[in-house]
């Protein structure tokens, strides 16, 4: 059923009866109303996660998605000071609503002769609606961070490099479970701790960045801060090993079946041997990267 003439630019009246049921309540999953973060959870996270002029700070937020992509999820957001941010992303940000201009491009909701499941004919580039509204709501450019969903207190949003390195050791894959991926659940205790302490990992990772960053240069390391480096490998290794797991537990049998598939099927007994050694070499390297 299409839904939006490119020709004219204007909704067609069935789409324009369904955003009216939408505004009205659930469609297919989707709730266009906001929820309020709880107050005692936005608060703990202001106080222990406060932004400063060096610092970023944490937000809870309600992501509810779209029509087309129902997500209803909370996510803590990172919040960065406006002046640490790039210029184009700031001039975004103070510029009109990315939905002002542009549609939603896919089977269903538009005439295009080329669908391109995704937002067509936009102004921006480098942000989504849900940044330019919090940045109407907070004052902050703001970057998602840890998603609550799961049984588990939730996981990273997004891996970083060294983090998908070390996913893909463990389970095949590189990503964490999208928005949506795993049952609903709210912000508790679990969640704070979680949080907490990956703000303590966040020091291994600077220290191992330091190290590969040194090593790069070809400088050579005094054996104290080789140790010091090494361990902080060794501490990022086991806290990123731990949240992989986590994650992989909270995956349905199927997903895990289908993990183990990629990894093993095929394989001969010696070839899978080969594999667990190489999972080991790259573990080995991971740990003494940048202290060489």
């Amino acid at each position: 059923m299409s839904t939006w003439d490119p020709a004219t630019g204007k909704l067609l009246a069935e789409v324009e009866y369904k955003l009216r049921h939408i505004r009205r309540g659930f469609v297919d999953g989707y709730c266009p109303d906001d929820r309020p973060a709880p107050t005692e959870w936005q608060d703990r996270l202001r106080r222990h996660f406060p932004v400063s002029d060096s610092l970023t700070g944490l937000y809870l937020r309600w992501e509810k998605g779209n029509p087309w992509e129902p997500i209803n999820r909370w996510v803590v957001w990172q919040l960065y000071p406006v002046h640490a941010i790039d210029e184009q992303i700031r001039k975004e940000l103070l510029d009109d609503s990315p939905r002002t201009h542009g549609h939603y491009c896919a089977e269903g909701w538009c005439l295009c002769p080329v669908l391109r499941d995704g937002w067509v004919g936009g102004h921006v580039s480098c942000i989504d609606q849900q940044q330019w509204e919090l940045y109407r709501e907070t004052g902050y450019y703001g970057q998602r961070y840890w998603a609550i969903q799961g049984d588990q207190g939730g996981h990273k949003y997004r891996l970083n490099t060294i983090e998908s390195k070390i996913a893909h050791i463990k389970t095949g894959k590189s990503s964490t479970p999208a928005l949506g991926d795993l049952p609903y659940a709210e912000m508790d205790e679990r969640t704070f701790d979680k949080l907490v302490e990956r703000d303590r990992v966040r020091m291994y990772a600077n220290v191992a960045a330091w190290g590969a960053d040194y090593q790069a240069r070809g400088a050579v390391m005094e054996e104290e801060d080789r140790a010091g480096v090494l361990e902080a490998n060794e501490l990022l290794w086991h806290w990123l090993e731990s949240q992989i797991t986590q994650t992989c537990e909270s995956l349905t049998e199927k997903d895990r079946l289908d993990i183990a598939r990629e990894r093993v099927v095929g394989l001969s007994a010696e070839e899978r041997r080969a594999n667990t050694i190489k999972q080991e070499v790259n573990k080995h390297q991971f740990l003494t990267e940048g202290v060489a």
